[in-house]
């Protein structure tokens, strides 16, 4: 399955590794280009 989601904050973001690490498509979208350019070096803030 294709997933999008659309802002990754605490909620989006976790319920996008989630469906990942079950084997799905997933694409992220946010409008802070900080967060995707950590999540692209695998860098995640959060934890």
């Amino acid at each position: 399955m294709k997933v999008t989601f659309y802002g990754i904050g605490y909620v989006g973001l976790v319920q996008a590794t989630v469906l990942a690490d079950a084997g799905h498509e997933v694409c992220c979208v946010d409008i802070d280009t900080t967060k995707i350019k950590n999540l692209k070096k695998r860098y995640c803030a959060y934890f």
